[in-house]
């Protein structure tokens, strides 16, 4: 892709699906992730630990 090009949403789709072939790790990380997510209570302390990480220095 030249720089000049825009970015639409299938393109991003597809880096994404050819990034997770290459990368199984990113498949299995994300699907864990996702169960995180699925909980509130669970939502509620990633976005915890998140916040924290990005306010330390």
């Amino acid at each position: 892709m030249a720089n000049n090009d825009v970015t639409t949403q299938s393109d991003v789709e597809v880096a994404i699906e050819r990034a997770m072939n290459q990368k199984p790790k990113a498949v299995l990380m994300r699907e864990k992730l996702q169960r995180m997510l699925d909980d509130e209570a669970n939502c509620k302390q990633v976005v915890g630990a998140l916040r924290r990480m990005m306010h330390q220095e």
